[in-house]
């Protein structure tokens, strides 16, 4: 706080105090009614950050409930200052997603789709047991002409069979990490890229979130 005296007025101004304002203005307070005495010095806001002081005579009451309305000026300024930060109600997806392609011979490439699976939660395998009630992963290639599929999608990683005897229910599932690998042929032109989607859901104890969509691409080597 800055406080300069001329002959007719006194000025006020906050210096890079922004933020603490609130504590400013009291500062301001206990000055006013240590200094000033029954010659009273009433503020006019200049700007956001000045304010100017006339000497008058004033009473203790009327000071009191000036200097009130000052406070709560200043706090609504404050607050508009800063907004509280808006709560999106999303967190961050326990999985995550890599691809990649691995030549085999010429016109032959193994596409690599990872899921990385924080702990705790799992991922189903495309596969499922009769008694199962999870929804098992999809995958989908875009084929045509120059691409086509060799197989079906291989799964590496340690499957998990888990079964709730209480419900009578079974499920194939992976944690950590699994790969789904499909071999496709492609003839020339060599394209760029594979594209697909894969569809997935992820558990874990008594919580499971929504099924999820990705799209993908894979560039090939």
């Amino acid at each position: 706080m800055h406080i300069t005296k001329t002959t007719n007025c006194t000025c006020f101004k906050v210096i890079g105090l922004r933020s603490h304002v609130i504590q400013s203005n009291f500062q301001l307070i206990f000055w006013l009614i240590n200094e000033a005495g029954d010659d009273i010095m009433l503020p006019f806001i200049i700007s956001e950050s000045h304010f100017l002081f006339h000497q008058s005579k004033i009473t203790m009451k009327k000071l009191i409930l000036f200097i009130t309305g000052v406070v709560c000026a200043l706090a609504g300024l404050h607050a508009q200052e800063k907004p509280e930060p808006v709560q999106t109600g999303f967190a961050p997806s326990p999985v995550s997603w890599q691809y990649h392609a691995k030549r085999i011979s010429d016109n032959t490439y193994d596409l690599y789709i990872t899921a990385l699976i924080q702990p705790g939660w799992h991922l189903y395998s495309q596969h499922q047991p009769p008694d199962a009630i999870a929804i098992p992963t999809a995958i989908k290639f875009h084929t045509d002409a120059i691409i086509s599929l060799e197989g079906k999608t291989k799964e590496i990683g340690n499957l998990e069979k888990d079964t709730i005897a209480s419900l009578g229910i079974s499920a194939w599932q992976y944690k950590g990490q699994v790969d789904f690998v499909q071999q496709v042929k492609v003839k020339n032109p060599v394209p760029a890229s594979v594209i697909g989607s894969i569809t997935y859901q992820v558990c874990r104890n008594n919580e499971c979130l929504q099924p999820e969509t990705k799209e993908f691409g894979i560039r090939l080597p």
